[in-house]
């Protein structure tokens, strides 16, 4: 195993941690014209466009998720382990990898289901100014 990969995954882990930090970030800043600048992923153009109570849903449940996944760095410390094991074990390190991509990949796909329920819980209209106000943030940019 090469001495770069846990390195590798230790960045890959701040990259995810930095992109979920920004979702609830500019929700927690309104998603108003303070959030329009930031570009990323297409979900948080969806949470910064929704309405402010369900805005504050969103952030609930995406707190709810951050607490349900629990320590990090057990994921972390798991391929740390694996790596050290005398013998070496490479069926435990890729279940170590395997369990590190998916802490990382849980936290979009938690906020994606979120914010479909959340928009879920919109009327027709409601729908329609989340189109409009998407929009705006677009053709600004």
């Amino acid at each position: 195993m090469r001495r770069w990969v846990p390195w590798a995954l230790a960045a890959s882990l701040a990259v995810n941690l930095l992109v979920a930090g920004a979702v609830v970030g500019a929700m927690a800043m309104g998603g108003g014209d303070r959030a329009r600048g930031f570009g990323g992923p297409p979900e948080l153009a969806l949470a910064r466009a929704l309405p402010k109570e369900e805005r504050a849903r969103l952030r609930e449940a995406l707190r709810d998720a951050a607490v349900r996944r629990g320590d990090r760095t057990r994921t972390r410390d798991a391929v740390v382990a694996a790596l050290r094991a005398e013998p070496f074990d490479a069926a435990a390190l890729e279940l170590a990898l395997v369990e590190a991509v998916e802490r990382q990949r849980a936290p979009r796909a938690e906020a994606a289901a979120a914010i479909a329920a959340a928009v879920g819980r919109l009327a027709p209209e409601e729908r329609a100014a989340l189109v409009e106000a998407i929009g705006r943030r677009t053709r600004l940019r």
